[in-house]
């Protein structure tokens, strides 16, 4: 039980570093388009 917990918990911090990474990302592709 305490497993499958920690999984989730493991799964929900990746997803959200991925949505992080991307958010960082696009901004960062927003600033370049801008730029140019």
């Amino acid at each position: 039980m305490n497993k499958v917990k920690n999984e989730s918990q493991y799964l929900k911090f990746c997803f959200f570093s991925i949505i992080i990474c991307f958010f960082e990302y696009t901004q960062n592709v927003s600033y370049t388009l801008f730029y140019y």
